[in-house]
């Protein structure tokens, strides 16, 4: 039987956890599209030079948003946080900032 990648829970990447830029990245149902965002995040971030500063990004599937893990030295309205947010606001659709649900235009 043929597998339908396009149903809700249909896993399209697997594994649906990994590392891109020392960044842990999962995507709760394996969707490609969100893994293609979070890599484009950890890429941003990597060249950026602050990659170091983010612990995890999560995709909620389900939700359709994802969350950042953020080391403890992170506040919002730092530079660092500022300048993570605007890597998030390039590559990622939707996305919980410090509690405030943000859009951002990954496809500029």
């Amino acid at each position: 039987m043929k597998k339908d990648y396009f149903e809700e829970k249909t896993h399209q990447i697997e594994p649906a956890k990994m590392t891109a830029f020392g960044i842990n990245i999962e995507s709760r149902y394996g969707n490609a599209g969100e893994i293609i965002e979070m890599i484009n995040f950890s890429r941003i971030a990597a060249q950026n030079n602050i990659a170091h500063y983010v612990e995890r990004v999560e995709y909620d599937s389900k939700a359709g948003y994802c969350n950042f893990e953020l080391d403890d030295s992170v506040v919002d309205g730092d530079p660092i946080a500022n300048s993570l947010r605007n890597a998030a606001l390039k590559a990622i659709s939707q996305f919980d900032w410090f509690g405030i649900h943000e859009h951002g235009d990954p496809f500029e």
